[in-house]
């Protein structure tokens, strides 16, 4: 029973943390961004996982994007940022491939992407009007 209602807090929490970040995101009701990842290789160590993945991400916003951050961030835990690259230019209609990125996790972040999650990647960039632009990553994992 006990467990039961950890279970249930664990659920709620996790989704008001999703729809927090994600509501301002995705205002205008496009999806801008989008990708595919594979998990090529995970590794446990002390409660952790270091996992080998390839991304491509495609850009869909009607304009190119540069200067941009992709982030790793985790909908269980709003402060926990697993990393960040910088990407110089995602080209309007085009992808931006990272064939093979290593990155360490919880093992129940990880355990949450095979079951029924994926990685929670977000991009930031400035917009041609000089606004800062948040936007999701949707993600489809490949096998």
């Amino acid at each position: 029973m006990r467990r039961n209602a950890v279970v249930a807090k664990w659920l709620l929490g996790s989704f008001l943390v999703v729809m927090s970040i994600a509501t301002p995101v995705f205002a205008d009701g496009t999806r801008n961004f989008a990708g595919q990842y594979r998990i090529t290789g995970a590794i446990s160590s002390a409660g952790n996982m270091s996992v080998t993945m390839n991304l491509r991400f495609f850009n869909f916003s009607g304009a190119d994007v540069s200067n941009a951050t992709i982030t790793l961030l985790s909908p269980l835990d709003p402060a926990a940022n697993y990393l960040s690259m910088k990407v110089p230019l995602i080209a309007v209609g085009k992808d931006f491939n990272r064939q093979s990125m290593k990155v360490t996790v919880p093992a129940i972040e990880y355990k949450r992407w095979l079951q029924s999650g994926s990685p929670f990647f977000v991009i930031s960039y400035t917009n041609a009007a000089g606004k800062t632009e948040r936007s999701v990553v949707e993600l489809v994992r490949l096998p």
